[in-house]
């Protein structure tokens, strides 16, 4: 009979699996008391506890790098399309101001246009006078005629229109006559520049007058 207790007894006794627990706590975890998190046991009787604080930290970072982007869109979206609002308008604001260019007006005395050919009876042409607009013109009647290309009124550029046989200003609807560069409408206050014209040797030159 002693023999027979000494076997129940090691049966009752008998170690588990996974955790070296008795066939009494067969309800208990096999890896283990539970803490925070899961646990879990590999093929080889070993242990392991999956932590869910990583995860959570895991997905609260990758919440934040989604937040981050979206912000970075928002704020560069509208900075790109700034940029190339200012590089379409850099163009026509150039055209239109009369500032700009390597060689300022007081050392220029004299500018060669090109071919008289090239320059048509009702047609005009914008050329620079140093760092100044200009604007040279041969009218119906068959003479040339060259001003500065400045706006009287707010410094525009100005230009002929061979529709209108006028000098106009795009900016406000400026006009001058092409002959004598009178102001005859519009804003402009007073008259263009007039500038000296000669044909040497079937080229324009134009200077100061």
């Amino acid at each position: 009979m002693d023999e027979q207790k000494s076997e129940e007894n090691s049966e009752t006794h008998k170690p588990s699996g996974c955790g070296g627990s008795s066939a009494s706590s067969s309800n208990a975890s096999p890896c283990g008391s539970a803490g925070k998190g899961s646990s879990s046991c590999d093929g080889a009787g070993g242990c392991h506890k999956e932590d869910s604080s990583s995860q959570e930290s895991q997905t609260a970072s990758d919440g934040a790098e989604k937040c981050s982007r979206s912000q970075f869109l928002r704020a560069a979206v509208p900075c790109v399309g700034g940029v190339w609002a200012l590089m379409a308008a850099y163009p026509i604001y150039s055209y239109l101001t009369p500032n700009g260019g390597d060689e300022s007006e007081s050392k220029v005395s004299s500018v060669n246009i090109g071919d008289l050919k090239d320059l048509p009876p009702g047609s005009g042409k914008n050329f620079k006078f140093g760092s100044m607009p200009a604007l040279i013109t041969h009218t119906k009647d068959g003479e040339l005629h060259a001003f500065s290309a400045v706006c009287t009124h707010l410094g525009c550029t100005v230009q002929f229109r061979p529709e209108k046989d006028l000098i106009w200003c795009a900016c406000h609807g400026g006009c001058y006559d092409p002959a004598s560069g009178k102001n005859v409408a519009g804003p402009p206050p007073k008259p263009l520049l007039a500038l000296k014209v000669e044909v040497v040797k079937d080229k324009i030159i134009v200077s100061k007058a």
